[in-house]
């Protein structure tokens, strides 16, 4: 929806304290997969948006950066899967 793009571009585009509201504000279940070196978006505002939104699981991949999806496919396909069950 119009909305949810909107709540997208505000995560990618503004300061990163701007992320968290707009996912709380999502309103549907979602899934949070954070890599332990990512440093785009470190872990510990992957963990504050976990704690703060409801309806939200979570993923912590040890030997991943920013691009978990690429780094460790089959491990996030798992999670993803698990999820969506």
């Amino acid at each position: 929806t119009a909305h949810t793009r909107e709540i997208l571009a505000k995560m990618v585009f503004w300061e990163r304290e701007s992320l968290f509201d707009p996912v709380r504000e999502l309103g549907i279940p979602a899934l949070v997969v954070a890599g332990v070196q990512d440093r785009l978006c470190p872990l510990r505002y992957a963990k504050r948006i976990v704690e703060n939104t409801p309806d939200v699981s979570f993923f912590e991949s040890f030997d991943t950066a920013h691009l978990t999806a690429f780094e460790r496919p089959a491990e996030t396909a798992h999670h993803i899967a698990q999820f969506m069950d």
